[in-house]
């Protein structure tokens, strides 16, 4: 009798913000079915953490592992260097020093010293430029239109504030809204990654 060979469906990644690869390779090693992740494409600006990237996952390389500016990249360039014009997932975690309790108590620090301009020196409302690119993240699920993304940061993103016209939101909700702008629902939490193999 001729054993059957299990059709494998592959689920097409980008991972925006990259760094070495700790969401792809988190998504590698884990089990999804019969299915197979392949990474189709990786940003982020750092050459080291590019490097480190093209090491850690299998399907990276220099034809797809880019060290680019997401800004100035555009997900329009990237559909063109890739060949994809939509993708099953995309996972990222926006820069979060000015979300981290710990970053915004530094910040703070350095704007008290001089050494940090910023226009708010509340704590809730550090205004570090950094903030801004998950609009970014937002423009590559847009342009893209994965089944899912994962955007990942730190817990002190709950407790940041945005003031918008005299009114305060509170962050989360305020990057939920784009979201949603774009017809996607979301659903946060916050996770122990200890619980999860990390150290």
């Amino acid at each position: 009798m001729e054993r059957k060979e299990k059709k494998v469906k592959l689920i097409t990644v980008i991972d925006l913000f990259s760094g070495c690869g700790g969401l792809s390779l988190g998504l590698k090693s884990s089990q999804y079915g019969s299915s197979k992740f392949k990474f189709v494409a990786s940003i982020d600006n750092d050459p080291k953490a590019v490097q480190s990237y093209i090491y850690n996952i299998p399907d990276a390389n220099d034809n797809n592992a880019f060290c680019e500016d997401l800004v100035e990249f555009g997900p329009e360039k990237l559909s063109k260097r890739i060949g994809y014009k939509n993708v099953d997932v995309i996972v990222g975690g926006p820069p979060c020093p000015g979300f981290s309790v710990l970053g915004r108590s530094k910040i703070m620090g350095l704007v008290r010293k001089g050494k940090w301009n910023l226009s708010e020196e509340r704590h809730a409302f550090i205004d570090d430029p950094r903030n801004k690119l998950f609009h970014e993240f937002v423009k590559y699920v847009d342009y893209f239109q994965p089944e899912i993304f994962l955007f990942e940061n730190v817990k002190g993103l709950g407790s940041h504030k945005k003031r918008e016209s005299g009114t305060v939101r509170d962050m989360i909700d305020v990057i939920k809204n784009e979201f949603a702008l774009i017809g996607y629902e979301t659903k946060s939490q916050v996770i122990n990654s200890a619980n999860y193999g990390v150290p």
